[in-house]
């Protein structure tokens, strides 16, 4: 099992590199064309629409259910910048980059402490600091997400009051990843406890 475990480990941290690479030339590609053909980034950005109720009822004919609502209220812009706005494309490649980044450093960790582990080392110090480096990865990647998000809010201010749009406003976003904290954290605890292990190894090897 440990060893299926260690060769997914060392194919997502392959494909993290493949991933940066090909994001890399996808940013070369817009920015040497100008940012004037299909290269582009696409914008994602999250709105409130005003004007309008929070749910929209449909009219049905049926028994079996009942209050039947679309909610509305979780709109997005999207929105494909071009030609002078290839500064825009930078920042849309760059986050990419570096949110993969993230997880390249998560996998490379997580494929050396698995080497150990299939080689009967576990309680290694360097095992310890692997654990540790993912748990304190995994924790940078949810603060990484709220000032990704937060930024995105800005940008979406300025579209919306270039283009004018109307009934449309785009406030300060924050998308705070509690599942992530939370796994960090854990994984941080994880971590005490290979060092723990890592103690009692270097005593017993010191008794005898």
């Amino acid at each position: 099992m440990i060893n299926i475990l260690y060769f997914i480990s060392r194919f997502l941290y392959l494909t993290s590199i493949l991933t940066m690479t090909v994001c890399l030339v996808l940013l070369i590609l817009a920015l040497s064309t100008g940012g004037s053909n299909d290269w582009n980034i696409q914008f994602d950005i999250p709105i409130q629409l005003s004007g309008l109720d929070e749910f929209y009822p449909i009219e049905f004919d049926n028994k079996i259910y009942k209050d039947i609502e679309i909610e509305i209220d979780k709109a997005s812009l999207n929105i494909v910048p071009v030609g002078d706005r290839i500064q825009l494309q930078l920042f849309g490649y760059t986050h990419a980059i570096l949110y993969v980044l993230f997880y390249f450093f998560i996998f490379k960790n997580l494929s050396k402490l698995l080497k150990s582990i299939k080689n009967k080392n576990p309680f290694s110090r360097a095992s310890y600091h692997q654990v540790r480096n993912i748990g304190l990865i995994i924790l940078g990647l949810a603060a990484y997400s709220v000032i990704f998000w937060f930024v995105i809010s800005i940008v979406g201010s300025s579209f919306i009051q270039e283009l004018d749009l109307i009934n449309v406003s785009s406030g300060v976003y924050v998308d705070f990843e509690w599942a992530t904290l939370f796994f960090g954290l854990l994984v941080l605890v994880l971590a005490e406890v290979f060092k723990a292990g890592n103690e009692l190894k270097e005593l017993e090897e010191q008794t005898v």
